[in-house]
C-alpha cells in the first residue's frame, strides 16, 4: 500500500514508499519495485541499494508485527535470549555494550515490554587482547547486532584481514580504529559500509599520502588522525 508520506510513519516505511497499514506482501512488491532501479546491476548506488536492503528487512518486521503481536512476540522474545549471550560473552571480553529501545515497538508495547525490543547501538571493545578473531566473531552474530550504530576498536590488534568482517555491520555510523594496525589498504575497504559518518585512524601507521588518498576514498566520511578530533 503507498499514497502520500506521513509525518510519523518509520524511516523504513518511508524510503519504500509505504504508509501502515501494510501487509508481508505490500512490503515485498515495494521492495520489488525499487530494486528494478537500486540494484548495482541496474545502475543503481551500491549504498543506497544496502539501504534498501535494511528497510526491507525493518518493513517485512514491522508487518509481522501488525500481523500476529503475541507470534512476532514470543520470537523477540527468544531473539532477546540470545542478544543476552551475545552481551554477555563481549562482556567476558572487557566489552561494554548499550542498548536502546526502538521507538516505535516501545509505544506499541509500553514500558512492560521495552527490554525485550532493545536492541545493541554501541559497543567498545577495546585492547591487545582484541583482533581479527573477535571481529569475525561480531560479523557472525550480525543479525543481534543489526542495529548497532557506533563501535569502538581502539588499540586492538585489528588488521586488514579482519576489515571485511565490519562491512557485516551494515548500519555502522561511527567507527573508532585509532592505534590499531589497519592500513590504507584495509580503510580503503571501509567505503562499502553506506552509513559510516566518522572513522578514527589516529594512531597507526598511514602516511601523510595515504590519509590524502584514503579522504578522496571516502568524501563522505569524517576522518580522524593525529593531532585530530
Amino acid at each position: 500500500m503507498t499514497s502520500q508520506p506521513s509525518d510519523d510513519r518509520p524511516e523504513f516505511l518511508a524510503r519504500l514508499g509505504l504508509i501502515p497499514p501494510c501487509t508481508v506482501e505490500n512490503v515485498k512488491q515495494a521492495y520489488l519495485e525499487h530494486a528494478k532501479s537500486a540494484h548495482p546491476d541496474a545502475g543503481g548506488d551500491v549504498s543506497q541499494f544496502v539501504a534498501l536492503q535494511n528497510a526491507y528487512e525493518q518493513a517485512i518486521e514491522y508487518a509481522e508485527f501488525r500481523k500476529s503481536r503475541m507470534g512476532w512476540l514470543a520470537k523477540q522474545v527468544e531473539n532477546y535470549v540470545h542478544q543476552e549471550k551475545v552481551v554477555d560473552y563481549l562482556a567476558e571480553l572487557g566489552g561494554k555494550v548499550d542498548v536502546d529501545p526502538i521507538d516505535w515497538l516501545k509505544r506499541s508495547f509500553g514500558e512492560d515490554f521495552a527490554q525485550v525490543v532493545e536492541r545493541i547501538s554501541r559497543l567498545k571493545l577495546c585492547g591487545p587482547h582484541i583482533g581479527d578473531t573477535q571481529v569475525a566473531y561480531l560479523a557472525l552474530e550480525r543479525k543481534v547486532l543489526g542495529s548497532l550504530r557506533d563501535l569502538d576498536l581502539s588499540h586492538s590488534k585489528l588488521t586488514d584481514a579482519g576489515v571485511p568482517h565490519l562491512l557485516a555491520l551494515s548500519n555502522l555510523e561511527r567507527l573508532n580504529l585509532r592505534g590499531t594496525k589497519v592500513t590504507r589498504s584495509g580503510a580503503e575497504m571501509l567505503s562499502r559500509l553506506p552509513e559510516l559518518a566518522w572513522l578514527n585512524l589516529a594512531g597507526t601507521d598511514l602516511g601523510w599520502w595515504d590519509r590524502v588518498r584514503l579522504r578522496r576514498e571516502l568524501p563522505k566520511v569524517t576522518v580522524v588522525v593525529d593531532g585530530e578530533g
